[in-house]
């Protein structure tokens, strides 16, 4: 959730960004926005709201590059803890949990390193897939 604020606040400032900043970052993805946010040129010489506005473009693409990250080790966490859980096998195996939201690791045979690996190298983490109960699905009373 956090996560999702902080990139809603950063494609708000965007829009009202001073127009030869915007020109830069628009019609381009999050990850490509990013980049580009810390590329941009600083200069001395600029506007104060040009400036200012830099920084707060900086300020929020490094807390949602820390959120992502933050969320891919919480993810390859959880692929270690949930199976060792009592719990985990009989959570997994409940109608209405989509066991596909879990890393892919577990059934390929990955190692941490490469699962962990393989997560940094998205833009941002995969979130679950919420599907429901058999006895809550659309047409079934």
């Amino acid at each position: 959730m956090s996560r999702t604020k902080a990139i809603n606040e950063l494609k708000s400032l965007i829009v009202v960004a001073p127009e030869h900043l915007r020109a830069d970052l628009r019609g381009l993805g999050l990850a490509r926005q990013l980049d580009r946010i810390d590329r941009l040129p600083s200069a001395s010489a600029a506007t104060i709201e040009h400036r200012v506005t830099l920084r707060t473009l900086r300020s929020i693409a490094a807390r949602v590059r820390f959120l992502t990250n933050q969320a891919t080790e919480l993810d390859i966490e959880l692929a270690a803890l949930v199976p060792q859980h009592p719990a985990g096998p009989t959570l997994l195996g409940e109608a209405g949990v989509d066991p596909s939201w879990l890393p892919s690791s577990w059934s390929a045979g990955l190692t941490a390193d490469a699962f962990a690996t393989r997560q940094r190298s998205r833009p941002w983490p995969v979130l679950p897939r919420w599907r429901p109960a058999a006895a809550n699905a659309p047409g079934t009373g």
